[in-house]
């Protein structure tokens, strides 16, 4: 699927993408500046299939109960970015990029809201230019540790290929993991968080 300018879809029921040719560009969503995906209950991908997406740095907004996105390099795009713009979702979301994660991009803030897990992962860099929000009551549902934590599975997750920037905005969140492969720079005066591990 493709435009040269902005791709928006509505589905009450959500969207779903199939595992055929995901190795190619032409089975990537590839919106040129702006992807709007919207629906009111249902899902955006899965766990085990999420949405493909292009690594062009067009902004992608969504709503959604639960949504799984994948931004994807290409022959012409070897070190891509997955921008997202506004982010809305009942339950969990998980985003991962095989090169960079934008939440926002310079002069244009972004936004994540989430009512129970946000899970952010790069192969390279992600750079926070925006708000991360999630529930502070939320701590007496969090799963035990997937692993990768010593104690819990954080509310806010950072895996990182490279380092984790912090440039404006704030994070409200029970806790906060990072595993990454540089640094991490969450020094915001209005970020409000519990628990934090690296």
């Amino acid at each position: 699927m493709y435009a040269a300018d902005t791709i928006s879809l509505s589905s009450p029921a959500g969207y779903l993408m199939s595992d055929a040719n995901s190795e190619i560009a032409e089975s990537y969503i590839n919106a040129g500046k702006t992807l709007v995906l919207a629906n009111e209950n249902g899902i955006l991908g899965t766990a085990v299939q999420p949405l493909r997406i292009l690594n062009n740095r067009a902004a992608v907004n969504l709503t959604a109960s639960d949504a799984y996105i994948k931004g994807m390099n290409n022959s012409e795009i070897t070190d891509g970015t997955l921008t997202l713009g506004n982010i809305d979702v009942i339950n969990h979301f998980d985003a991962e990029s095989q090169g960079h994660l934008f939440v926002g991009q310079d002069e244009k803030n972004g936004h994540i809201t989430a009512g129970k897990e946000v899970s952010l992962t790069a192969a390279k860099d992600i750079e926070l230019n925006g708000w991360i929000t999630l529930p502070k009551d939320h701590s007496d549902d969090l799963p035990p540790s997937d692993g990768y934590w010593s104690t819990i599975n954080h509310v806010l997750k950072f895996h990182a290929g490279g380092s984790v920037v912090q440039n404006i905005g704030s994070i409200s969140s029970t806790s906060v993991g990072a595993m990454v492969g540089g640094s991490v720079d969450l020094q915001s005066p209005n970020n409000s968080f519990d628990t934090f591990e690296a």
